[in-house]
């Protein structure tokens, strides 16, 4: 789920800094959730499946905190 695979606008912001700075740290580019073509996939496939998640519906959340697995892979709610 890194810069170049998962977001575009992250992708775009990383190409920029390095042509513009020559280096880039992560902690600068965009991380928002909503963006992340993973979790959307992944969130797509557990609706598919009939299992409800907050992966992308939680307003409060707006980035990713990897410290936390529930961040990850969302609360799974069978309703």
């Amino acid at each position: 789920m890194g810069p170049r695979a998962d977001s575009a606008d992250a992708k775009l912001e990383m190409y920029k800094n390095i042509s513009m700075q020559g280096y880039v740290y992560q902690k600068d580019l965009p991380n928002d959730i909503n963006q992340k073509q993973t979790i959307n996939t992944i969130d797509a496939y557990f609706i598919g499946c009939g299992l409800q998640t907050d992966l992308l519906d939680n307003p409060g959340r707006t980035q990713i905190d990897f410290d936390s697995i529930k961040d990850i892979f969302g609360k799974f709610n069978r309703e």
